[in-house]
C-alpha cells in the first residue's frame, strides 16, 4: 500500500512545507488515512493543489494547544467539564436547536396512514411545508419497516442510501427517521441539505457539522460524551472543530453499545462539482465511502436504501381510491371527470379556467387545490404516486363523448381533442415506433417514443431534473414551441399543416435562438439540465447541429405530429428543416387509435 509520506516526499513542495505537513500527521493515523484517500487517483498537479489547501488549514506550530481560554461547562447530568471556548459558545447557542424531545413523542406510536404535525426540528428538507400537506408528516409502511430495521438488534452497522427520482419522498422518508431517532433519544447528526457542508475551507465545513451535532444532542450529552468529542484536541495542531468532527465520525457515531444515526440529505450535491467536495475537504471523506462505517459497530446507521418500489407501492394504494371513486360515476359525471383530468394533465387551454373536481373526488386526497396567478382554482396531483394512479385510470377511459368515431377515422378532430386522445393512447403505448417522412413526404428515420413516467413542468420551468430523462414531459401552459419532450426528442402536435403551424411563437427556428435573457437557446438549456455537460444546438444549412461537449448528439430529433389527414408537400420548407421528422395522421391512427375504431 502506498505510504502517505512517500507521496509527500515525491512532490516538490519544498522542505519547510513538507516538514509542516509531516509534523501535522505524526501519530494521527486517522488523518493519515483520510489524506491518503483524498489524494488517491490524482495527478501530481492536483495533489500539489490539494496539499497547498491542506497547509492553509494547519495552524502555526505549537507543541501543545493552550487551554487557558477553555471554559467550564455544565453538562446534562449536572457535572462540569472544561471545553474549548468555541465549543461552549456552540453549546450555549440557540441556533439550530429543535423543540424538546417530548414534543416529538407522538411520532413513536404512529401507524401506516397516520400523520404527525412536525414541531420545529431546526432543519427541514427543501420545500417542506410549502404544499398541500403543510407540516404534516404522513407515515407509510416503508418508513415503519425501515425504522424497525434500524432500531432492531444488530451486530453490525446498517448502511442505507435513499435513491430514486425526484418527488418519490426520499427527503420526507429521511426526515421521519431523523425525527424518530430524536424522539427516541438517539445520538443524531441530521443534515437537511448537504450544500451547507460545501464551504471554502475545512474549518468552516467542520464548524457547520459541530453546530448541528451539538444543537441536536446537547440535552443528552454526558461528560463522557464530551470527552470523546474533544479527544486529542490539545495534542492536535488542527483547529478545534476539525478535530471534533473527526471524533464525531469515528467515535461518537460509531459506538458498539449505543444507537446513533447519521442522515445527510441532498448528499449528491457534494459530488456534482469537480473535484468532489470530499476530495477538497478531507473532513468530509467519511461521507464519500460507506466502507468508512465499520461493520462491527452497532450504533451507527447511515441511510442507504433503494426506493425503486416505493412509488409503485404508493400508486397501488392510490389506485384503489381512484377506482372506488370512478365506480360511483354515471356517464355524464365520468365525462366531466375525464375533462378535468385532461385539463390538469395537459394544461393546454386552461390558463384562464378553473379545474372543478367535485368534493367527493377531492375528499380522496389524490389532488390538492390552489389558485394560479390569475386567481383561478387549479389542481395538482398530491405526489408522483398519485399522478401515476390517476394516469392509470385516465388511460382506460373510452373515447371522449364529444369525439365521434367518424372524425377519428377521417382525421377531422379539433386541436384539443386530437391532443387529448393522442396523449391518452401514448400512455397505453409507452414504447412505440412511428414511420416518419421529411416535410416533402420522403421517408426518413423512424421515430421511437419510449418513456416510463409522465411529468408536468411548473410555470416558467424550462426543464425537469435529470432523473426524468426517460419521462414524457409536458410543458406548462404556453410552454414555448414544443408540446411534449421525451429524452432528446422534441415534439410538436397540431391539426394544422406544418406551414400554417410554424409561425410566430411556434416557429421552430426560434428554438435555436437565445431564449429571453439567457445566453443559451431553449434546446441547449433543456439538454444541459437533463443530460449534463455543455450542449450547443444550431440550425445550419437546414440541419439540426446538436452537440454535447463538442461531440455530435445523434439521437436528437424534432418531430411534428399532425392530427388531420394530408401528406406533407412542403418543397420549400424541407430545405429549411431537412432533419425534421413528420408523422402523418394515418400512421398515428393506425398505431394508436385502433382500439377506439374497433369499439
Amino acid at each position: 500500500m502506498t505510504n502517505i509520506y512517500d507521496i509527500i516526499d515525491s512532490l516538490n513542495l519544498g522542505e519547510a512545507k513538507t516538514d509542516k505537513i509531516k509534523i501535522n500527521l505524526i501519530n494521527n493515523h486517522e488523518k493519515e488515512g483520510r489524506l491518503l484517500l483524498a489524494l488517491a487517483n490524482k495527478n501530481d498537479d492536483a495533489k500539489m493543489r490539494f496539499l497547498e489547501g491542506f497547509l492553509k488549514d494547519i495552524p502555526g506550530p505549537t507543541k501543545k494547544r493552550r487551554i487557558e481560554d477553555w471554559e467550564s461547562y455544565k453538562v446534562s447530568d449536572d457535572q462540569y467539564i472544561q471545553l474549548p471556548s468555541q465549543i461552549v459558545r456552540m453549546l450555549n447557542s440557540s441556533e439550530f436547536v429543535p423543540d424538546p424531545r417530548i414534543n416529538f413523542a407522538p411520532i413513536m406510536n404512529l401507524q401506516n396512514g397516520q400523520y404527525f404535525t412536525l414541531p420545529n426540528f431546526s432543519q427541514e428538507p427543501k420545500h417542506f411545508a410549502e404544499g398541500y400537506l403543510g407540516r404534516d408528516l404522513y407515515v407509510t409502511n416503508q418508513m415503519i419497516n425501515m425504522w424497525n430495521c434500524l432500531s432492531g438488534d444488530s451486530s453490525h452497522s446498517i448502511k442505507r442510501v435513499l435513491s430514486g427520482p425526484m418527488g418519490v419522498g426520499k427527503s420526507y422518508f429521511a426526515l421521519y427517521l431523523a425525527a424518530r431517532a430524536y424522539a427516541e433519544g438517539w445520538m443524531l447528526l441530521y443534515i437537511a441539505d448537504a450544500a451547507i457542508l460545501d464551504q471554502p475551507t475545512m474549518v468552516k465545513s467542520s464548524d457547520e457539522i459541530c453546530k448541528h451535532f451539538l444543537a441536536l444532542n446537547k440535552d443528552i450529552l454526558t461528560v463522557a460524551d464530551l470527552e470523546l468529542l474533544i479527544e486529542n484536541v490539545t495534542e492536535s495542531n488542527d483547529p478545534v472543530t476539525v478535530t471534533c468532527v473527526s471524533n464525531i465520525f469515528t467515535n461518537m457515531l460509531q459506538q458498539e453499545k449505543r444507537k446513533t444515526l447519521l442522515v445527510v440529505d441532498e448528499h449528491g450535491v457534494l459530488f456534482d462539482i469537480d473535484p468532489p467536495t470530499p476530495d477538497r475537504l478531507p473532513n468530509l471523506v467519511p461521507l464519500k465511502r460507506l466502507t468508512f462505517w465499520e461493520g462491527k459497530k452497532q450504533g451507527h446507521v447511515n441511510i442507504d436504501e433503494s426506493l425503486e418500489s416505493f412509488r409503485e407501492n404508493r400508486r397501488d394504494e392510490f389506485l384503489k381510491c381512484a377506482r372506488n371513486y370512478v365506480e360511483t360515476l354515471n356517464a355524464a359525471s365520468e365525462t366531466d371527470y375525464r375533462r378535468n383530468l385532461s385539463n390538469m394533465f395537459l394544461k393546454s387551454s386552461v390558463i384562464y379556467n378553473s379545474v372543478s373536481f367535485d368534493w367527493k373526488f377531492l375528499d380522496t386526497g389524490l389532488v390538492y387545490r390552489f389558485k394560479n396567478e390569475h386567481n383561478y382554482v387549479m389542481c395538482k396531483p398530491l405526489c408522483p404516486a398519485a399522478l401515476d394512479a390517476l394516469l392509470d385510470i385516465y388511460r382506460t377511459f373510452p373515447i371522449p363523448r364529444d369525439v365521434s368515431v367518424a372524425s377519428l377515422r377521417n382525421g377531422q378532430l379539433t386541436g384539443d381533442n386530437f391532443e387529448e386522445v393522442l396523449f391518452q393512447q401514448l400512455l397505453n403505448h409507452r414504447n412505440i415506433i412511428f414511420k416518419a417522412t421529411d416535410l416533402n413526404g420522403d421517408r426518413t428515420t423512424d421515430v421511437h417514443i419510449q418513456f416510463k413516467h409522465f411529468i408536468i413542468l411548473e410555470k416558467d420551468q424550462l426543464a425537469p431534473e435529470p432523473q426524468h430523462n426517460q419521462s414524457l414531459v409536458r410543458g406548462f401552459a404556453r410552454y414555448p414551441r414544443f408540446d411534449f419532450i421525451v429524452g432528446r426528442t422534441f415534439i410538436q402536435v397540431s391539426v394544422s399543416p406544418f406551414d400554417q403551424h410554424n409561425r410566430d411563437s411556434t416557429d421552430i427556428t426560434k428554438a435555436f435562438e437565445p431564449y429571453c435573457n439567457y445566453l443559451k437557446n431553449q434546446i441547449e438549456i433543456y439538454l444541459d439540465a437533463m443530460f449534463g455537460g455543455r450542449h450547443t444546438a444550431k440550425l445550419e444549412n437546414g440541419r439540426f447541429d446538436v452537440r454535447k461537449n463538442g461531440d455530435p448528439v445523434p439521437d436528437f430529433r424534432i418531430v411534428y405530429m399532425r392530427g388531420s389527414s394530408g401528406t406533407p408537400k412542403h418543397a420549400r420548407l424541407v430545405k429549411k428543416y431537412k432533419d425534421l421528422a413528420f408523422i402523418d395522421y394515418d400512421e398515428i391512427r393506425d398505431k394508436l387509435f385502433g382500439d377506439f375504431l374497433r369499439s
